[in-house]
């Protein structure tokens, strides 16, 4: 995972739709469909509901949303951030903060 996976990960949710989420940040849609694509096969799960209206997060990805979400801001801080979560996810092993539901945690073990 790098920090321009995860901004253009941010961006399509924050935007709710691949086109919209290309033309915010200047590029066209193939690569940014791309681009999340690696970021979830690297990761391993879905992090996207694709749907005729746009899209949605899946429970892995409102969980990288709303551990990432103030990441890109600090550029340095946020790298190793999200690098330790990829690897923790990776190993099957986290708990991060559910974005909807304050207090609950998602866990895969």
């Amino acid at each position: 995972m790098n920090l321009r996976q995860l901004e253009y990960f941010l961006t399509v949710v924050a935007e709710g739709s691949f086109s919209r989420a290309a033309a915010a940040l200047h590029m066209t849609q193939p690569p940014l469909s791309q681009s999340v694509i690696q970021l979830e096969k690297q990761l391993g799960v879905q992090l996207l509901h694709r749907h005729p209206q746009g899209v949605s997060t899946t429970l892995p990805g409102s969980c990288l949303q709303a551990r990432d979400v103030s990441c890109c801001a600090g550029a340095s801080g946020s790298r190793s951030r999200s690098g330790c979560w990829a690897r923790a996810w990776q190993a099957g092993c986290i708990s991060l903060p559910y974005r909807h539901s304050p207090g609950r945690t998602c866990r895969r073990c």
